[in-house]
């Protein structure tokens, strides 16, 4: 899945699911962009056919022909970025993709930008103002693209490694704590969960009837990367554990674990509020993608022809619902739309009041 700041830092595309996949030494996000319901196929079954594919190319023309071939045999649709990671869309973007690469330093930040562009961003505000507006235009440009590419079913892959996110986040920071302090917090959400656990590799993993959080905040290792590998071995070992019987709270002293048991209560307050804003007679493509606080479980919700993420605010395990019940009621309900009346104010402040909030711009009508 996701990193815990990832969505906050790109932002998740309309009817998307996403999960990180190894490639060799690298880790790619593949993305699922609006599949027809007849022709789906376990994700995961996707993601270790395309990770088997182009782990065993070798880098650059053997790769692009591996990405290729991946693409026939398992429906990929492969964002340009992927196939051509080092061609700048533009000179601009190109350098704020190079300003993140370096971590936030100031030196080297300072050397991609021209004298007028110093003297406009030289104190930490207007740098984070800066950075919020090009990432806001690379978020477009790449949305466009993709625009044209989800036409037909399959995968969108594109180049994110993990350890470009966690930099990234130098400059990012500020920006995501300022927005998870204006979302409104739930009663029961651990509003600083996010703030303790900044730059963790974060691990939902199903348990029974349950998810949980797997936080590894501790793992030590001379990379990244090598952190990174660590805790994804070590989440297949707890999963295994988990498998035959043992307790979540069993891996709570384990040093570099934090788990958290994440009950789905708050979910069941979904459906109902829908229930009273849906219309019949109007149909809405893709649907809206809708967020909880900061912490929060998220998971896949089939809506009709199309996917949507849900993210799920931390609740009380007295109330906690059934996770693929809820599911399935949302499911039921996303299978009519939203009437355009009410969704620029009405439904945003009903969700919102219930915990939840739109990460993406309600879509017009077809």
């Amino acid at each position: 899945m996701l990193e815990e700041f990832a969505d906050a830092l790109w932002g998740l595309e309309v009817g998307e699911i996403s999960a990180p996949v190894k490639v060799g030494e690298d880790y790619h996000l593949i993305h699922l962009l609006a599949i027809q319901a007849t022709e789906v196929e376990p994700f995961e079954v996707h993601a270790a056919e395309l990770a088997e594919e182009l782990t065993a190319a070798r880098r650059g023309e053997a790769r692009r022909q591996a990405l290729a071939q991946a693409e026939a045999t398992v429906g990929a649709v492969f964002h340009p970025q992927a196939l051509a990671p080092d061609a700048p869309a533009d000179a601009l973007l190109y350098r704020v993709r190079e300003r993140i690469k370096s971590g936030g330093d100031v030196g080297r930040w300072r050397e991609n930008l021209s004298l007028e562009e110093i003297e406009r961003y030289n104190d930490a505000e207007s740098r984070q103002r800066y950075f919020r507006e090009e990432y806001e235009r690379e978020l477009l440009v790449e949305y466009a693209r993709l625009v044209g590419l989800d036409k037909r079913p399959g995968l969108v892959v594109r180049r994110r490694a993990l350890r470009q996110l966690r930099l990234a986040e130098a400059f990012m920071a500020p920006l995501i704590e300022a927005r998870a302090a204006a979302a409104p917090a739930p009663e029961g959400t651990l509003r600083n969960h996010h703030e303790e656990h900044r730059g963790s590799f974060i691990t939902p993993l199903k348990v029974g009837l349950e998810q949980i959080h797997v936080s590894w905040s501790g793992l030590s290792g001379d990379s990244e990367e090598v952190r990174i590998a660590a805790a994804a071995e070590r989440a297949g070992q707890i999963t295994a554990k988990l498998a035959e019987g043992a307790a979540p709270r069993d891996f709570s002293e384990t040093a570099g674990v934090v788990v958290s048991r994440r009950p789905l209560q708050e979910f069941d307050q979904l459906p109902a509020i829908l229930r009273e804003l849906l219309s019949p007679d109007l149909q809405y493509s893709p649907l809206p993608v809708l967020e909880a606080a900061p912490g929060a479980l998220y998971g896949p919700v089939r809506a009709g022809e199309y996917f949507l993420i849900v993210r799920l605010a931390e609740v009380q395990p007295a109330r906690a619902m059934d996770f693929e019940e809820c599911r399935a009621a949302v499911e039921a309900d996303y299978r009519r739309s939203l009437e355009p009346a009410l969704l620029k104010y009405e439904l945003d402040a009903r969700l919102s009041a219930a915990g939840f909030r739109f990460l993406v711009p309600l879509p017009g009508p077809a």
